[in-house]
């Protein structure tokens, strides 16, 4: 007998995409009249399908039957009913279950949101109300299953964590456009999302950007610390599902140690924790008579207050409901109103996102944005990559001029405009207020093309010498592009068989020969992972039919680069991509490096031996624009799917190298990839192949000399022609479909069982067993490995997916032997010397792996990495520790950032003297800890308690001068979690200890914004002129300090005392000489960090004495030294705009001061806008800018009329009136 449907909620899939929500009914039942009649569907949403892979993409519905339709009325949960018969060529899907992901609205079609109608029990208030409420946000219902009564399921709490994982990232969560999530949680849901998070927090890139997107959780009576599950217990007792049920219970400890790590990730990650908890009592579930489960126990408080509000809530609400109806809000209830107006005020936060980018955002994107190759030249546009024209951007602002005069003569743009991407309007509007608003552009742009082209010109008249003395050569431009660690993946691909992929030369129809002789162009090799795209792209390399296409007398430059996933990150970036490009062009022709000297002579001194990304992009820019000489590169590019900027913009990349039809640089791109929708929606079109649809031949040839080589056959006509061998390798071939990976594997196989005894014909039965995917070999290889042992290939395996830098032997078993130790001394170092040590490692990594981790031979030496990229990919995943570990995965709170943290800290503690070169072991050590933060939610406390004083005061103090004890590592390494354990433990004043780890902070932040741009003078500030601040490794601690000033100032304002922190204010404004007419640089976050001490009470109008070897002012206030966007934010708590430094100067003639040399730097628009900034809110001048020329300084800044006509007005502060603040 059915069960009741009637008034059963059910859901509809596979709508066409055209209907509205009032077509919807008419149209169900015009594919089957069963289904109505048409009066008695209601519909109550409609929203596009949240498949990415659909096209076109289809809607879903949700509805109600007023009566049952017989196709229905039966014991199933789901339906199909076919709509083909009126020309739909899809089958309308209908559920009851509500399973994974379900859409209640489309934000941009509010025509799709119904009116509500019926009962109040037909009343949902996140379909019916919310959408209406908070129309920019999309609401999309997430249903799992968990039925009690189940006697199959033995699913756990992290196997649903992996599949709402999974399901997220198949509609696009992983993507760059995914849009910030709050998620609503209720009950063992809140569980599942707080798993979901760990789980992402400790997984690859791709994952941690889905952790990225979501913004706030709202928790609905979620157990954080367990719940009354004993009456459920004696309904699943020996059940599957008994322990899914039992880890909710208040004694359990799974709960409370995924509270220690979701709370720690969620302060790390910035989320956002609202908690709602029940105030009514609940039944308790018990089965009747009948055998139905149904609420008719007794009463009881299902989850407790103390459990329900989780520690770190921003805000907690009653609701006076019980366990189950917690979510069940009815119309005009006062408890959804609050949660709708916590809800409206997250989404218009300026945390959110979805708001317009203010001022200051947009401004941000210049210095510390790389602008997408090629952009320029995308429908005529002009992107402006720096507001003056100097050496770097010449070649680009010289297209511009040439596309700003094609504009103005085909009168498609007026002529004071600039045309931009769309995505670009709100930078435009500011560029345009700011600068391009005036005057003829176009002769303006001439005018500064033609003096930087005289500029450089007399640079090359006098043999390229620097202002510095420095004999400029194109020797050290070539050597400064050099890294030797990218060569190291060509060398560790394997050779192919003499006899395989000569096809790709002979088959006309792949059209490879034609792109060799052609000038431009874009050839793509794509494939499934493991197909020898690799292979196939060194035989290329090493052939000499690759080469021979090309007529003499061209200058033809073939640039290869292999990008590697398992390597270093300067080996699978694009900045190791432009350093390989740069190096070989220059290098094969002296006339390209002299067209690249300008740019290198442009650097100081110091900095001529590394290239920041924009110096790199600048440079490529250069060479590719260049109109001296013909030139025809062309770029081999293996692997592009490896490479840890998004795909997006690698074929962005690719697709801009081959578009400059003006330049005497001809460029033309092959690469290989996997079959990404990146690169299929961008290079389809163009010529290429797949991979393993020409391969079967190679495979088999593959599989017979692999046979041969190995002894199981002869190398004679007789074996060869031996019908169970030819049966055998056909097998293999056949099963491959395409990938050689997958065959070397079963080729290794079938040798190591014919080595112990197994004969040629029972072989084939072999084949048939092995796994037909390549995740399917590996989960063999895992289940194979023994169970007393697993630990230490965890340890082994996550410390290679953790590792971003390389790892030679050595460090690989280092961070092996600490990965158990608890506390420094534990951990011993010891040396590897002899190559019988060196093979024994090895041969343990192979026996605690199954062969997926190898060790090879490099430039390095010995280093250690994946058997091939797709292991890394499949450790990687979401649920891989827990196949691996099994049910001892949820006492795991390490990872293999924790474990080369230790190593790397014990590694600098172990030396018996002060090293210089362990300066980047250091470092790495912070970066990991920092990381082993951010990934478990745990912090290290024991382990960093074990390091005496005597270790900082002699190893790291040394290393960095901000650091004199444990407290301020953490503070630098940005270990949150350490630090607020620290200061609630803390014996002693926490308060003073949270004021002093103030200081060190803004000091270490300082010298991460300025000790890029300014080494020589910030050299003068350091404990020792022996100790120059290492360049390029800070960039890798790339730490968000403003959380952990926040907290800081939160513990010294709590203790009721008043500190003053302007020793660590100041250090924010470092006032160094070549910055203070510009104003110091800030960064969004250094600007966080300046809003965070004026909101705690700091003076913006302190005077800071400046160390005396600094030169330039002794007594100033910061007003003197910040830029336009801070001098902003210290006039809005108060600063004075005309407060005078002691040689009575105010902010604005320290602006004006000496502007004439200020004329070619790129730093015009900073300079700009400070001065504008600084009149707009009143500034005046003294007569120490009575030098000024106001002339060129109008010419230069190139004013609007109405801002021209300030200066006919600034006002004059008298000599008499000037104060100095010396007193």
């Amino acid at each position: 007998m059915s069960r009741p449907r009637d008034r059963l909620a059910y859901r509809l899939r596979q709508l066409p995409q055209y209907l509205k929500i009032t077509d919807v009914a008419s149209f169900v039942v015009k594919v089957s009249a069963d289904l109505g009649p048409e009066d008695a569907i209601q519909v109550f949403s409609l929203a596009t399908s949240l498949a990415v892979w659909e096209n076109p993409p289809t809607k879903i519905a949700t509805l109600t039957f007023k009566t049952t339709p017989k196709v229905f009325d039966n014991d199933d949960e789901k339906w199909e009913v076919s709509a083909r018969q009126i020309g739909w060529n899809r089958t309308l899907a209908f559920d009851v279950l509500f399973d994974g992901f379900t859409p209640l609205n489309d934000v941009d079609e509010s025509n799709h949101l119904a009116e509500s109608r019926g009962s109040q029990a037909d009343f949902v208030w996140l379909r019916d109300q919310l959408p209406k409420d908070v129309p920019t946000c999309r609401q999309i219902l997430y249903g799992y299953d968990t039925s009690l009564t189940s006697d199959e399921s033995f699913q756990a709490i992290d196997d649903l964590a992996t599949s709402f994982i999974g399901r997220l990232k198949s509609i696009g969560g992983s993507s760059l456009a995914m849009k910030p999530l709050i998620i609503f949680a209720h009950s063992l849901g809140g569980i599942i999302v707080k798993q979901s998070i760990v789980t992402l927090a400790g997984s690859t890139d791709v994952e941690k950007l889905m952790l990225e997107k979501i913004h706030s959780v709202f928790f609905f009576a979620t157990p954080h610390l367990g719940m009354e599950m004993s009456h459920l217990l004696a309904l699943v007792k020996d059940k599957p599902n008994e322990s899914l049920i039992r880890v909710l219970s208040n004694d359990d400890s799974y709960l409370r140690l995924l509270d220690e790590q979701f709370s720690g990730i969620a302060t790390h990650s910035r989320i956002r924790i609202l908690s709602f908890y029940e105030t009514k009592l609940s039944r308790a579930a018990e089965m009747s008579c009948q055998g139905d489960l149904g609420r008719t126990g007794d009463q009881y408080v299902a989850v407790k207050r103390n459990s329900a509000v989780h520690r770190y809530s921003e805000i907690w609400l009653p609701i006076n409901r019980d366990h189950s109806d917690i979510v069940k809000f009815p119309r005009h209830n006062p408890d959804y109103e609050a949660v709708v107006a916590f809800l409206y005020n997250i989404v218009n936060s300026s945390s959110f996102g979805l708001s317009l980018p203010n001022e200051a955002a947009i401004r941000d994107r210049g210095p510390h944005t790389a602008a997408p190759f090629g952009a320029h030249n995308s429908n005529n546009a002009v992107i402006i990559t720096e507001g003056y024209v100097n050496e770097f951007n010449l070649e680009e602002r010289k297209i511009e001029l040439r596309n700003l005069q094609i504009e103005q003569r085909d009168d498609t743009v007026l002529p004071n405009k600039m045309k931009l991407p769309s995505s670009d309007e709100a930078f435009l509007k500011l560029l345009e207020r700011r600068i391009f608003d005036r005057g003829d552009l176009v002769s303006r742009l001439a005018e500064q093309v033609k003096e930087v082209e005289t500029k450089i010109e007399s640079r090359k008249s006098i043999a390229h010498v620097s202002k510095f003395g420095n004999l400029l050569t194109e020797e050290g431009l070539i050597e400064s592009l050099y890294i030797p660690e990218l060569g190291d993946r060509f060398l560790k691909i394997e050779n192919s068989s003499f006899d395989t992929f000569a096809w790709i030369f002979e088959d006309t129809q792949l059209q490879f020969t034609n792109w060799l002789r052609g000038k431009t162009g874009t050839y793509w090799i794509r494939g499934k992972p493991g197909s020898g795209k690799s292979t196939l792209m060194k035989y290329l390399h090493n052939h000499p039919r690759t080469s021979m296409v090309w007529e003499p007398e061209r200058l033809v430059i073939n640039v290869w680069f292999f990008l590697d996933d398992r390597g270093t990150s300067i080996q699978k970036s694009l900045e190791g991509l432009l350093y390989a490009i740069l190096h070989r062009v220059i290098s094969s022709d002296n006339r390209l490096a002299d067209i690249l000297l300008p740019s290198y002579a442009m650097k100081p001194p110091d900095r001529r031996n590394s290239w920041s990304l924009n110096g790199l992009q600048s440079g490529l820019m250069i060479l590719l624009n260049q109109k001296e000489f013909d030139v025809y590169i062309n770029l081999f590019l293996d692997a592009l799917d490896e490479c840890n900027n998004p795909p997006e913009v690698m074929a962005d990349f690719v697709a801009s190298m081959s578009n400059r039809p003006d330049s005497r640089t001809r460029t033309k791109v092959c690469f290989a990839s996997r079959l990404w929708s990146a690169f299929r929606d961008r290079f389809d079109h163009c010529p290429g192949f797949s991979m393993h649809d020409h391969t079967m031949s190679d495979i088999r040839s593959f599989a017979r000399n692999a046979f041969i080589q190995n002894g199981l056959i002869a190398d004679s006509n007789a074996d060869l022609d031996n019908t169970g061998v030819l049966e055998l390798v056909s097998d293999i071939s056949r099963r491959a479909q395409g990938v050689f990976l997958w065959t070397k594997l079963v080729c290794t196989d079938l040798v190591n069982a014919h080595r112990n005894g197994t004969p040629i014909g029972n072989m084939l039965k072999l084949v048939s067993e092995f796994p037909q995917e390549l995740d399917g070999y590996y989960a063999r290889t895992v289940e194979r490995l023994p169970k007393s042992s697993r630990f230490k290939s965890f340890v082994m395996l996550d410390i290679l997916v953790k590792a971003d830098h390389a790892l030679d032997l050595k460090d690989f078993n280092g961070a092996v032997s600490c990965a158990s130790c608890q506390t420094a001394k534990e951990c011993i170092i010891e040396p590897m010397n002899s190559s019988s040590a060196i093979e024994k490692i090895t041969r343990n990594i192979r026996d605690y792996t199954g062969g997926l981790i190898e060790v090879v031979a490099t430039t390095q030496g010995p280093t250690v990495q994946f058997m091939h990229q797709t292991v890394k990919v499949f450790v990687s995943r979401p649920g891989f520790t827990r196949n691996l570990l099994g049910p001892e995965a949820k006492e795991i709170h390490e990872n293999g950032h924790s474990f080369l943290a230790k190593y790397c800290i014990a590694k600098v503690v172990a030396a018996r003297e002060l090293d210089w070169r362990l300066t980047d072991q250091a470092l790495l050590g912070l970066l990991h800890a920092h990381l082993s933060e951010t990934t478990t939610g745990i912090s290290q406390r024991e382990f960093l308690d074990s390091l005496s004083a005597e270790d900082f005061r002699l190893h790291f103090q040394g290393l960095f001068y901000v650091v004199d004890s444990r407290f301020s590592l953490a503070v630098i390494a940005d270990l949150r979690l350490y630090v607020r354990e620290a200061l609630d433990r803390s014996d002693h004043d926490k308060h003073q200890l949270s004021s002093s780890l103030l200081q060190c902070l803004t000091r270490f932040t300082s010298l991460r914004l300025y000790g890029l741009r300014d080494s020589q003078d910030l050299r003068t500030i350091q404990s020792s002129k022996d100790s120059p601040l290492p360049y390029g490794i800070l960039q890798r601690v790339n730490m968000e300090h403003a959380d952990m000033c926040r907290m800081l100032l939160q513990f010294t304002s709590n203790s009721g005392k008043r500190y003053d922190h302007s020793i660590a204010f100041k250090d924010l404004f470092i006032p160094i000489k070549a910055l203070l007419r510009e104003g110091c640089p800030s960064s969004s976050e250094s600007r966080t960090i300046v809003r965070h001490f004026l909101e705690h009470q700091q003076d913006p109008g302190c005077t800071f004495e400046s160390a005396s070897k600094l030169p330039g002012t002794v007594h100033c206030k910061p007003i003197h030294l910040a830029d336009a966007e801070t001098s902003r934010l210290l006039l809005e708590f108060g600063a004075d705009i005309n407060a005078v430094d002691s040689s009575g100067r105010t902010a604005l003639d320290i602006a004006l001061d000496g502007f004439d040399s200020m004329l070619h730097r790129v730093s015009f628009i900073r300079v700009h806008d400070r001065i504008l900034t600084l009149l707009d809110y009143g500034a005046c001048v003294t007569d120490y800018s009575r030098h000024c020329d106001f002339f060129q300084l109008k010419k230069y800044l190139e004013f609007t009329e109405d801002e021209l006509a300030r200066w006919e007005h600034i006002p004059h502060i008298k000599d008499t009136q000037v104060q100095s603040n010396e007193h």
